[in-house]
């Protein structure tokens, strides 16, 4: 991971703040003595520290976020890239340019940038984080490496040390977590996704987390990994319902996906929160947008855990029109009926029992991920 002090605009990095440490790259076992270095260097200047990084060594992680929270600093995610020069050159590009002449004017370049992995435990260190609405933040289980047990190592001995350093990792973790008074939660998520994969936060769990406690924004839709049999890297977007007294009653999932990943083929997956097994929803979903929709009734519906919580599953195939349209809408409805009877038929005139709405936010960006996806 390399650091500079980027200086923009007035402002550029937050209300009354112009300069900034660009914190950019991977974490490996010299980055936080450099990163110490740099803090020495400013003194009593405390500048905020913006991260952009896939990850790296956990350890290394847990130091620097340690190192943030000594010294009360404030985070976020973003690149310094040389300002005025992004769209005309590339966003690595500008990044470059900067690094080159660093006593240039910077911008601080948000949109689709990430502190995954390692950097995810590291910025949670700082007393005070502040995730902008294109920024993510995506979590993994780790790998462990046995290499250094030799080739003569049983199978039985991999299996036995693999499952010790989980053991010892989750301890760590929680332990950290605690520190920094974020939900245990976050360890249940990284577990839940595959080392190869990596589940990217939405802005309602960043606030359940205790990560950015801000007001949630950038509700709608979402691309990343789901961890649910079949489905794979999808769209999805959560509705979190409300009880009376704001208390978060339940939430309801949509997922858009492709688990066979063949052209045209889909899956639109709803998943309705539930309190056991015996509590499943007597309803129908009605997703649509404008006149063009699909139910999802409870026939064939099933259970299963997802992110640390229990839900009844239901899902119906879906076109590439179908992609299009929910995707391409300014919004998406939701809306709950009582299930029909056999062979009758909705009065028209009946309204739905309750009804929710997903904005189009991010939506044409994540339909067009989409579709790469799945028709690559």
């Amino acid at each position: 991971m390399e650091f500079m002090i980027a200086k923009g605009a007035p402002d550029a990095c937050g209300t009354g703040c112009d300069s900034w440490i660009a914190a950019e790259g991977r974490i490996v076992p010299g980055t936080p003595a450099r990163l110490r270095a740099v803090l020495d260097k400013l003194g009593k200047r405390n500048l905020p520290i913006f991260f952009a990084s896939p990850g790296g060594k956990t350890n290394e992680g847990l130091e620097i976020g340690r190192m943030l929270r000594q010294r009360r600093m404030t985070a976020g995610i973003g690149r310094a890239v040389l300002a005025n020069c992004m769209p005309a050159k590339s966003l690595s590009d500008c990044g470059k340019e900067l690094r080159e002449k660093p006593d240039n004017e910077a911008t601080l370049w948000t949109k689709d940038v990430g502190c995954n992995s390692a950097c995810a435990y590291a910025i949670l260190g700082a007393v005070k984080r502040e995730i902008a609405p294109t920024a993510l933040i995506g979590v993994h289980a780790p790998h462990f490496d046995d290499s250094a047990l030799g080739q003569s190592t049983s199978q039985r001995q991999r299996d036995l040390f693999a499952r010790a350093a989980e053991k010892g990792f989750q301890r760590h973790i929680l332990a950290y977590l605690a520190e920094m008074k974020i939900d245990r939660a976050l360890l249940d998520l990284s577990l839940q996704t595959k080392f190869e994969h990596a589940y990217f936060l939405t802005r309602a769990e960043m606030f359940d987390l205790g990560i950015d406690r801000r007001e949630p924004v950038g509700a709608g839709w979402h691309f990343g990994y789901q961890p649910i049999p079949a489905v794979g890297n999808a769209a999805s977007a959560v509705l979190r319902i409300e009880a009376n007294g704001g208390t978060a009653a339940k939430r309801i999932v949509l997922i858009l996906s492709c688990g066979s990943r063949q052209r045209g083929n889909f899956t639109l997956s709803a998943l309705q929160q539930v309190a056991s097994s015996s509590d499943r929803p007597a309803n129908e979903l009605r997703v649509s947008a404008g006149k063009i929709g699909v139910t999802l009734t409870p026939a064939n519906s099933f259970l299963a855990w997802h992110k640390n919580d229990l839900f009844e599953i239901r899902q119906r195939s879906a076109t590439l029109g179908m992609a299009w349209t929910l995707l391409g809408a300014s919004a998406v409805t939701v809306a709950e009926w009582p299930v029909a009877e056999p062979g009758t038929r909705r009065d028209q005139s009946d309204a739905p029992r309750a009804q929710y709405s997903i904005p189009g936010e991010r939506a044409p960006e994540v339909l067009k991920t989409l579709i790469a996806y799945c028709t690559q």
